[in-house]
């Protein structure tokens, strides 16, 4: 990890989305349903465009938020629109064991 010591998060994230795209061939499904890397639509590195551009929103704090209290760290902070498409173990549907309350 010291290569990583002194850059941007949003570098590693970059980098990351590249293994799951090019090496994994984009099948997290399992991890993360319908997000920018596994959507079908789309192609090559465009799913590492979109991730990084998803991820610039978030840190960037331009994605849309509400104000809250976060239910794992207990701050009041931003709150973000949080599912199996942008974080794992979350719920959805049949998989309700994936949640961060259980």
């Amino acid at each position: 990890m010291e290569k990583w010591k002194d850059r941007p998060i949003i570098d590693l994230i970059e980098y990351m989305a590249g293994i799951y795209v090019n090496q994994w061939g984009a099948g997290i499904n399992a991890l993360f349903l319908n997000s920018t890397v596994t959507q079908a639509s789309f192609k090559g590195d465009q799913k590492i465009t979109e991730t990084v551009k998803y991820f610039r929103s978030l840190l960037g704090g331009t994605a849309p938020f509400e104000m809250g209290y976060c239910r794992i760290s207990g701050q009041f902070t931003q709150l973000f629109k949080g599912g199996r498409e942008n974080y794992m173990m979350s719920v959805s549907g049949a998989f309700i064991n994936f949640h961060h309350s259980l």
